[in-house]
């Protein structure tokens, strides 16, 4: 059958709108791929360049003593930045498996490469499912993100359900930026975690004057 020469009268706008969303797609992926390249040079070996009293205490003690735990233990670490992006190297040839959430989906490339949940601690269950992890650390998150008392009241519930039996949550935040300077004292912290010393060689309570910052560590109680 000879062509005609015509053309169905939708064809070429189809094809101009599928072109144009396919570049404004590939512009995205370029332009977080810049900004993930950028990040990464910024700090050489992705070895975290800001020595905030904070972070000094999170790589000097908290993820060293993590990193002994039994082979198999599952780690959650709520929230990534490129100050966290070398976190995962503290476990390498350790046997603990190290998890990275962020409810940011363009902060995949400072997550975990062993395991990364694009997700929303809040009702991370949904996800994950309950029961999962040994230990999670919620650290520069409270204040970030999770401001009122609503949100943390759900973190606090959807992370005692991520832990398993027993499990442990390591706290961090700043005095002016959370709900309360001891988190002992939340009514939601109290029904469903317990204060816990001695984990891992770790203080219940750390607290980092010139940071304005505290770390508490808390196990799950049994409802």
């Amino acid at each position: 059958m000879k062509d005609s020469g015509m053309r169905h009268p939708l064809t070429s706008e189809v094809y101009t709108v599928v072109f144009k969303r396919s570049i404004a797609v590939i512009k995205g992926i370029l332009k977080q791929g810049k900004k993930c390249f950028r990040d990464f040079r910024r700090k050489p070996g992705k070895r975290l360049n800001v020595r905030c009293e904070d972070r000094v205490y999170m790589e000097e003690t908290i993820l060293p003593s993590l990193a002994q735990l039994p082979d198999g233990s599952a780690v959650l670490f709520v929230g990534v930045e490129w100050y966290t992006s070398h976190y995962e190297r503290y476990f390498q040839g350790s046997g603990v498996v190290f998890i990275t959430c962020d409810i940011e989906p363009s902060h995949v490339c400072y997550g975990s490469s062993i395991g990364h949940i694009i997700a929303d601690i809040q009702n991370m269950t949904h996800v994950t499912g309950r029961n999962v992890y040994d230990v999670a650390i919620i650290a520069g998150v409270f204040g970030y993100g999770i401001n009122n008392e609503e949100q943390f009241n759900r973190t606090v519930a959807s992370t005692h359900s991520l832990l398993k039996d027993n499990g442990i949550l390591i706290v961090g935040w700043q005095w002016n930026r959370s709900l309360e300077p001891d988190s002992r004292n939340l009514d939601i912290m109290q029904q469903y975690f317990k204060p816990v010393d001695g984990f891992q060689g770790m203080p219940f309570h750390k607290t980092l004057i010139r940071a304005k910052y505290e770390y508490h560590i808390f196990q799950k109680r049994k409802l």
